[in-house]
């Protein structure tokens, strides 16, 4: 028989695992939020690190999501695939990168088939500051369901409801 389980995505993945230290060399493959629309990747700016902008710190690997903190509803997302080694993205992404066995293509379509999420849903995950931004911290504490508690269980992918339609529970029991 199965079950549905809810569980922290926060117990499935990692955000912004790692940056480059202010002492890196070398040439890096730049990623801005410009660079990145509904899931594809527009192009990069080669840079050598000393000369590249402030915000090229997060580090990228194949599998990561990554996902715009700022202006989220611009929908600046893309599911890392055949990017370079040296591939570095903004700041203003969160990289959120699976945890052991974990299936990151799944993860990246639960975040970005989200369709225009409600007023209430919006207000739980976004903070009103001069423009809108997603709070990376908060990504941890949305709740994820699966069934037989196995995301790597492909099977409820055409009936699954939302990422955001579960984050209600999980951020009001987090501190502010």
């Amino acid at each position: 028989m199965s079950e549905w389980i809810e569980k922290r995505l926060g117990e499935m993945i990692y955000i912004n695992p790692s940056s480059l230290s202010s002492n890196h060399a070398g040439i890096i493959q730049y990623i801005d939020i410009s660079s990145v629309e509904r899931g594809k990747l527009l192009g990069y700016t080669e840079y050598d690190f000393s000369e590249a902008p402030g915000r090229a710190k997060r580090i990228i690997k194949n599998g990561d999501t990554i996902i715009s903190t700022v202006r989220p509803n611009l929908r600046a997302y893309w599911y890392v695939q055949n990017c370079p080694n040296n591939a570095i993205a903004s700041t203003g992404f969160a990289v959120i990168r699976v945890k052991g066995n974990n299936n990151g293509k799944f993860i990246y379509t639960r975040l970005q088939k989200t369709k225009k999420p409600s007023r209430e849903r919006k207000l739980m995950v976004i903070e009103q500051m001069q423009y809108v931004i997603l709070s990376a911290s908060k990504i941890m504490f949305f709740l994820i369901r699966l069934k037989n508690g196995d995301i790597n269980d492909m099977q409820h992918k055409k009936n699954f409801p939302a990422l955001f339609c579960h984050c209600k529970t999980a951020i009001s029991s987090t501190a502010r």
